[in-house]
């Protein structure tokens, strides 16, 4: 018989929220303090997630002391990098899954919408569940 795993049996809670107005550098200190790769975004309502990964893909590289350049080519003076907000980074894209969902089709929406990371609800924000823990979950099969 094929065992069937709730998304609320693997996902991490309570998830960690970070406001978009709040400073990129204080989010990405926050997932390194706590060892994850993704935050929610939250103010009075769910605006997104945040993942370690989007941050680095865009993150710049030094070109000199006084300014930064971007993939996209931009140049911004260093002095300007402490005003990227965290709503500058996170994916708009609001997917959830209820906790009472079963595990593979949270990581169906995951495969169909290319995302990492589903915010798992029950009228309210409950928890967080991620590829890591899908990968979790398959690998305790085996045991």
């Amino acid at each position: 018989m094929r065992q069937r795993f709730k998304v609320k049996e693997w996902m991490s809670t309570p998830a960690l929220t970070v406001k978009a107005s709040q400073p990129i550098s204080f989010a990405l200190y926050l997932m390194q303090n706590k060892g994850i790769s993704h935050l929610i975004v939250k103010n009075d309502e769910l605006l997104g997630v945040l993942s370690v990964k989007e941050v680095i893909g865009v993150l710049p590289f030094l070109r000199t002391k006084k300014e930064t350049v971007f993939e996209s080519g931009v140049i911004v003076p260093r002095e300007f990098l402490h005003l990227l907000t965290v709503g500058d980074f996170t994916t708009k894209q609001i997917l959830t899954v209820n906790e009472e969902e079963e595990l593979a089709q949270a990581a169906k929406l995951m495969l169909v919408h290319k995302v990492s990371a589903l915010p798992v609800v029950n009228r309210e924000l409950v928890g967080i569940v991620t590829k890591t823990d899908i990968v979790r979950a398959s690998s305790s099969l085996s045991e």
